[in-house]
């Protein structure tokens, strides 16, 4: 077999990834030819751009966006000339976002109800874990007065106490009587 030295010849392009390419993935052009002698230079180029993208027999473009949609084509060359491949087209697809957000909107709204769920408890509640609405306290069983600690207008902050004087007990009366005390 003799093989003839010639330009290359057969160029075409393949994609690391055929199937949809998502924004923000990453993607790999690889460009093949026939030639002898061996390709020695590979060029890539995207359609309706002048200046060439890169160099070498792979080109990959990493954290993709919609910018990098289009025509990609590449060029093969030896010291007896070059040829271009067909181009591919690069469709880049838009990153899913609904699933996302719905999680998000479900786990926001969530934790919204569970909010207002415990701030509704608490506050029917009184803020305490109280079994009943009033505690009397009577500290010494010979005083006329006793407090009265009503659970239902407790604040965190701090407690509300009424002081309620024995009904038995008037306020003192003038009398013109002498008492056993000056007696």
């Amino acid at each position: 077999h003799t093989f003839l030295s010639d330009k290359p010849k057969n160029t075409s392009v393949s994609i690391s990834t055929p199937d949809e390419i998502v924004e923000g993935s990453s993607v790999t052009l690889t460009c093949s030819s026939d030639a002898n002698p061996p390709v020695d230079k590979y060029t890539w180029y995207k359609k309706n751009v002048t200046s060439p993208k890169a160099s070498g027999q792979s080109y990959s473009i990493t954290n993709i966006s919609s910018e990098d949609s289009g025509e990609y084509y590449c060029e093969a060359e030896n010291k007896y000339g070059r040829l271009n491949s067909s181009s591919v087209f690069l469709d880049i697809q838009l990153f899913p976002w609904f699933p996302v957000v719905g999680v998000g909107a479900v786990l926001t709204a969530g934790a919204l109800l569970l909010t207002i769920y415990c701030y509704m408890k608490r506050r029917s509640t009184g803020g305490s874990n109280a079994t009943a609405d009033t505690q009397s306290v009577q500290p010494d069983p010979n005083s006329d007065t006793y407090t009265a600690l009503n659970m239902k207008t407790r604040s965190p902050e701090y407690d509300t106490l009424a002081n309620v004087r024995d009904f038995a007990v008037t306020a003192p009366q003038i009398d013109t009587e002498v008492s056993d005390y000056e007696k």
